[in-house]
């Protein structure tokens, strides 16, 4: 398998490309996890309603419990203690939910933050990395073989610009088709080239 092109400039760049998409997945984890945590602490205000809730709550039904025992007047005493007692519980329950709510978003945003970049990735720097690394792989098999040095010079042929093709004959296909050996082999080699891979 050749990773990378045969050519001076076609391999540096091909490396830089290579170094700056590390440094991306690299920079969007650490982005991601910072987000994450960023937010996370948001999740610091339901924790201290949590608590202050199961506070009061507490409070409260001990109170409601000690005016219960008071004779004549107990029940009476303890209604508005009792309620009281479940509106702190209300405000603990709401603490949770908004802990839940923003680990939730947390964990979406954090995710997206390297989703995106790597999913770009993917589509402007993986697939033609991956179609480079096919491409030169067939080359160099068809490089072997003089079957295969004419697809070559076909794929050359329709593939090369048509200055380059000007500066191989005055018609290459025509002599691709009539079986010239040196047209083959000069359209062949541009084949190759294109293809990151010089043939010795």
């Amino acid at each position: 398998m050749q990773l990378y092109s045969q050519f001076p400039a076609l391999r540096a760049r091909q490396v830089v490309s290579d170094l700056c998409a590390v440094m991306i997945v690299v920079i969007s984890v650490i982005a991601g996890l910072g987000t994450a945590a960023a937010i996370t602490v948001f999740g610091q205000i339901g924790a201290s309603m949590e608590s202050a809730g199961n506070g009061f709550g507490t409070t409260m039904t001990k109170a409601a419990d000690s005016l219960g025992g008071i004779p004549l007047i107990g029940n009476a005493a303890r209604s508005p203690f009792t309620e009281a007692s479940a509106a702190g519980q209300a405000l603990s329950d709401a603490g949770r939910d908004q802990q839940e709510l923003v680990t939730r978003i947390a964990l979406i945003l954090g995710v997206l933050v390297v989703v995106v970049p790597v999913a770009l990735l993917a589509r402007f720097w993986l697939r033609p990395r991956l179609r480079f690394l096919r491409e030169a792989s067939a080359a160099r098999l068809l490089a072997g073989t003089a079957g295969g040095r004419n697809i070559l010079a076909l794929r050359a042929l329709e593939t090369l610009p048509a200055v380059r093709l000007a500066a191989i004959g005055d018609d290459p296909a025509e002599q691709w088709r009539l079986g010239d050996v040196v047209t083959i082999e000069r359209l062949a080699e541009e084949a190759l080239r294109q293809a990151g891979v010089r043939h010795r």
